[in-house]
């Protein structure tokens, strides 16, 4: 972990040193309070409780360890504070990279995964860094395919609002935006139930 924050940090600085770096920045830290929606709220909690392992229950198996000294108060604030930290870092590095590959328009910038697989290798095809690339693509497959050259892959699914989702939209959907939101709240109501009973 320390060796992946190091990464993340050096990716941040030469983010940073790019043309149009601060259209990115701006895009990132300023916000746009009419955006502000219902789903949008609904999403934030299904990435709150996938970035902070809420969702899967890891926080269960993790406490199982901790000592009788342990000051639990403490220790879910350093893990808050670390891991709003690195996610705070990692948006310093993704946004002015998509400035930079955009010239500062910021298309293609819409939530989800594909602002990864989008953004991720055109910036290590900038660094020219082979190795990287080759791998990157080897992994991207399955995304790419999913984005107009396997018509199923691309059709995936028609939400019944009418929304057409490619294959990486929706196991987005499922596993980050229902399934970790959706679960954490059935688990919490469950436990509450065995509590009253016990």
């Amino acid at each position: 972990m320390p060796t992946l924050v190091i990464i993340i940090l050096c990716l941040a600085i030469y983010a940073l040193t790019l043309p149009n770096a601060f259209k990115g920045i701006e895009f990132y830290l300023i916000p746009d309070f009419s955006e502000i929606t219902l789903e949008v709220v609904f999403n934030a909690l299904g990435q709150a409780f996938f970035s902070l392992s809420l969702g899967m229950g890891a926080l269960i198996t993790y406490g199982s360890y901790v000592g009788k000294g342990d000051n639990i108060i403490t220790s879910a604030a350093f893990i808050t504070l670390a891991d709003v930290g690195i996610a705070f870092i990692a948006g310093l590095m993704m946004f002015p990279f998509v400035a930079y590959l955009t010239e500062g328009t910021m298309e293609g910038s819409a939530p989800g995964a594909g602002l990864i697989f989008v953004v991720l290798p055109g910036v290590f095809a900038s660094l020219t860094v082979w190795a990287i690339a080759i791998l990157i693509f080897l992994l991207g497959i399955p995304s790419m395919l999913s984005t107009g050259t396997v018509e199923s892959l691309t059709s995936f699914l028609t939400y019944p609002s009418g929304e057409v989702k490619f294959f990486m939209d929706f196991v987005e959907n499922i596993a980050n935006d229902n399934l970790l939101t959706s679960g954490r709240i059935l688990y919490f109501c469950v436990w509450s139930l065995c509590m009253e009973k016990t």
